[in-house]
């Protein structure tokens, strides 16, 4: 009997975010918006209208934010903080996302005058490539953009904000990247980094599944997911907002791209380099060479929701990593999911403002 109540508990849940309606908005102002969507975003502007997007106000106050610069290695759409000065952070958002995830927590470091930049991966978001999507492509493009975003804040020193498998692609760069205009520091956010790789999968079907990755069903199973307080934040408006860059005209054929590379296929032993003590897991052709690399390696900040359901900290994610990196800090959330950032804006702010604040002393 419970499995039936369940089961319609559920239906019943569904039902109301799909046809819950979202705070009116004038007429000039939905075409105004879809218009920017349409011009900037490459979202047709009927998308905008129909997924009611403006049920999230710190959505809406993102699309207004939206600038994009032309990189080398892709077109890429960003939003950031307007401060200046000597630390700067650069946000990754995890997968099939966009900076939209970041919403709540920009205007927070806004408030605590924190340069800061938040953009779209290569694959998903707005960003769109002039290569075929890999490990290497996104590689470039993050280092770019550091750059780039160091040039315009004069910054020397940068916290690269990863979260979920934008983990993964902050790891990634500090292992394998070249040497960046800054010196760097990694804050990880309930990363993906002790799992290798994309699974293997055919392209036909890989084509089934980036068709099922934009359907509501899987996306509002996402939802339930992330969240601790799942009656707060897992709301129709938060569905929308997640998967608004999905109709981005070459969205298909970027995931495609993605999940057919073989992703970040070997993070493991990449994130086992950046807490590596002795030579017993090197992959460099020589001590000398390997311990030029160790000079390099950044600090390592993890940060955690306690009731992360998709990454669950515990009982076998926190000590691999801590085996892996004895050198590593861990900051945990109470009541939170897998996206502190989202559910937990303001705490996380706090603590990355005190990173910050170390790195300019």
């Amino acid at each position: 009997m419970s499995v039936y109540v369940l089961l319609i508990s559920s239906i019943l849940r569904v039902s109301s975010l799909l046809y819950s309606s979202s705070p009116p908005l004038s007429s000039n102002t939905l075409q105004r918006k879809a218009s920017f969507l349409e011009d900037l975003l490459v979202i047709p502007r009927d998308v905008f209208i129909n997924e009611k997007l403006c049920g999230d106000l710190e959505a809406m106050e993102c699309f207004e934010k939206y600038e994009r610069v032309e990189l080398e290695s892709a077109s890429t759409s960003y939003i950031r903080t307007k401060a200046k000065g000597k630390c700067q952070i650069v946000l990754l958002h995890g997968f099939d996302s966009s900076v939209f995830e970041f919403r709540r927590l920009l205007p927070q470091l806004e408030t605590r005058q924190i340069p800061t930049y938040a953009l779209d991966l290569l694959d998903s978001g707005f960003s769109t490539s002039r290569n075929k999507i890999s490990k290497e492509t996104k590689r470039k493009q993050i280092a770019e953009f550091i750059d780039f975003a160091a040039k315009e804040t004069n910054a020397k020193h940068t916290i690269l904000v990863g979260a979920s498998l934008g983990g993964a692609a902050a790891t990634d760069l500090a292992v394998n990247g070249d040497k960046l205009s800054t010196t760097l520091s990694l804050a990880l956010v309930s990363p993906q980094i002790t799992i290798d790789g994309t699974p293997e999968l055919s392209p036909a079907f890989a084509k089934v599944g980036v068709k099922v990755l934009k359907s509501w069903p899987l996306r509002w199973i996402a939802n339930q997911l992330a969240y601790a307080d799942t009656r707060t934040y897992a709301t129709r408006a938060a569905i929308a907002v997640g998967r608004i860059h999905t109709y981005r005209p070459d969205w298909e054929e970027n995931a495609l791209q993605w999940l057919l590379s073989g992703g970040y296929d070997s993070i493991t032993s990449d994130f086992a380099l950046l807490g590596a003590t002795d030579s017993s897991t090197s992959r460099y052709s020589s001590q000398e060479e390997e311990e030029d690399k160790k000079q390099d390696l950044p600090p390592v900040y993890f940060f955690w929701g306690k009731d992360d359901k998709i990454l669950p900290p515990y009982p076998d994610t926190i000590p691999e990593i801590k085996k892996m990196c004895p050198r590593a800090n861990f900051t945990f959330y109470d009541k939170c999911g897998h996206v502190p950032h989202l559910e937990q804006p303001s705490a996380f702010a706090a603590d990355l403002s005190d990173l910050v604040r170390g790195h300019m002393l």
